[in-house]
Order: structure tokens, then C-alpha cells, then sequence
């Protein structure tokens, strides 16, 4: 399975998640699959607003009811089951668990910054303001 992702990975790109990740567990030693399902629902929420109804979508695809909900809703109840899942299944919540200190933000945020390849496919575009803040909010 890792290799299968692996593979999926290296030809679709994986946008700011995995770059912030990266930075994080370069900070914090942390597992590369823990921050991506830490950071995956604050990212979820940055990119709301360039991609609502893909996100609405994945509701459905995660089985949740959908019927009457707007897509707004819909997209905002795909973000929380992302979430409660990541809790479910034993995730940290916040970066303080892997022990990333709030003063470490503005670095480990510069050096997400650089990874422009990563970057470059996000659905949004993003600044170093807003990868401070996804941070702080993750904290």
C-alpha cells in the first residue's frame, strides 16, 4: 500500500499538506502520516474556498448524508468526518503533541515556503501569512 501511494504521489503532486508536513516532522521527528492526518483538516478548510465542491463531494464519498445539506454544509461536514476520523484513529490534534513550540512556527512556515513544487499544485494559493496561521490553528 505504501508503495502504491508512493507511486500516486510522485504523479499527481501533494500540495500544501505534505509540504507543511514535511517542515513539521523535519522540527519535530514526527511521523509523516500523523501530521499529514493532524494537518489535513486545516488544510482542507484553507482550500475551501477554491475547491467547495470537490470537498462537498468527499462527504458523500466518506458516507455521509448529504440529502438537503447545501454544499457549503456538505463541504464543511467532509472537513469534521476527516477530523473525527483522524481523533478515531488515534491522531494527535495538535502540533504541540509533537512538541513544534509556537515560536517555531515562523521557521518551520519559511521552510514549507520553499517547497514551490509542492506548492504549486495546491488548489489555493498561499502565502507565508497563511501558513503561519494554518500552524498557529493547528497548534
Amino acid at each position: 500500500a505504501a508503495t502504491l501511494a508512493g507511486l500516486a504521489f510522485a504523479n499527481s503532486g501533494v500540495a500544501l499538506v505534505h509540504a507543511l508536513q514535511a517542515a513539521v516532522g523535519g522540527a519535530t521527528h514526527s511521523a509523516h502520516g500523523a501530521g499529514n492526518g493532524l494537518l489535513l483538516p486545516h488544510l482542507m478548510r484553507f482550500n475551501l474556498p477554491s475547491c467547495q465542491a470537490k470537498t462537498a463531494r468527499i462527504a458523500g464519498l466518506l458516507g455521509c448524508d448529504i440529502g438537503g445539506l447545501s454544499e457549503e454544509a456538505a463541504a464543511v461536514l467532509a472537513i469534521e468526518t476527516v477530523q473525527q476520523l483522524a481523533r478515531k484513529i488515534g491522531i494527535p490534534q495538535q502540533l504541540r503533541e509533537f512538541g513544534l513550540n509556537a515560536d517555531q512556527i515562523p521557521s518551520v512556515a519559511k521552510k514549507a515556503y520553499l517547497a514551490k513544487r509542492i506548492l504549486r499544485v495546491n488548489p489555493r494559493q498561499v502565502s507565508l501569512q497563511d501558513m503561519q496561521e494554518i500552524l498557529r490553528a493547528a497548534q
